[in-house]
């Protein structure tokens, strides 16, 4: 299949606000987590200056905000790629924005294309509600303004006025203008970023685990192996340790025991036993 190019689909939600706020793009899996941020800056309607950090979700359980690794590596975003922390649909990154407010991000890979390469990227597809004012108090904060919007009597009142006033609408959110703002004025946003060949049944990538993808503990190791393929025989392999850090095999394996096999070398090499 020439002339193709990965696109991931991720849907983007912040936590902690409701009625929700959510935005789903379009990326190239080469794409840089610097980039990646710029993007999510633009289609949150964000200031890139505020600090910001991005984490794998190591628990499913309660609130994922508690079981928050943060991406510690010797590289930084400019060198770590989307495809680094984020490999098949149903994985998740979060991305906190403003360490002051508190804002976080889930992010979701939902879905994997093939793509003619036509479309520029990122790409805005879809979102709902305008990101929260600055210095608003954090998630708690807007949603105290939330509700001063449908209460006179709210000692929040005067605070919900001055905002709306100033033209914030919680409603306001143009996908249009925020792809124009991505890609500048001269752009045609009315095109669709991936043509007439995206979302086609074929052309979707489906990752298959290998059942040797596992949890391993050894001489004080805590290693979660990820196996897995893209159904075309090339398996890759993905190593995250305790801190978060994720590693991966730029090459694939011609089969899931090599994957592994290569795992057990390297754990050798570092001293530790080789598993059976």
């Amino acid at each position: 299949m020439p002339n193709k190019r990965i696109i991931f689909e991720l849907g983007v939600s912040l936590d902690r606000v409701r009625p929700e706020i959510w935005r789903r793009l379009l990326v190239t899996k080469t794409d840089t987590l610097d980039e990646l941020h710029e993007a999510l800056q633009i289609a949150m309607g964000w200031e890139s200056s505020r600090t910001h950090r991005f984490g794998k979700i190591l628990s499913t359980q309660g609130d994922w905000q508690e079981g928050i690794k943060f991406i510690e590596t010797i590289r930084n975003e400019h060198r770590i790629r989307v495809k680094d922390v984020l490999r098949k649909p149903g994985d998740r990154i979060v991305y906190m924005h403003d360490f002051g407010e508190s804002w976080g991000h889930e992010i979701e890979l939902e879905c994997v294309y093939l793509i003619n390469p036509k479309g520029r990227y990122p790409w805005i597809l879809d979102g709902e509600r305008a990101s929260p004012p600055k210095d608003c108090g954090g998630p708690k904060g807007f949603q105290s303004l939330l509700e001063a919007r449908d209460d006179p009597e709210h000692p929040r009142r005067a605070d919900w006025e001055r905002l709306a006033d100033g033209g914030f609408d919680p409603l306001a959110f143009e996908t249009a203008a925020a792809n124009r703002h991505l890609h500048g004025d001269a752009y045609d946003t009315t095109r669709v970023a991936f043509d007439e060949e995206f979302g086609s049944a074929e052309d979707e990538i489906v990752l298959v685990d290998s059942p040797l993808s596992r949890i391993v503990e050894r001489d004080g190791y805590t290693l979660d192996v990820q196996i897995y393929s893209s159904g075309r025989d090339d398996w890759l392999l993905e190593v995250v340790n305790e801190a978060g850090t994720s590693i991966v095999w730029d090459e694939p394996f011609e089969t899931d025991r090599l994957a592994w096999e290569e795992f057990e070398r390297c754990l050798h090499e570092e001293g530790v036993d080789a598993l059976k």
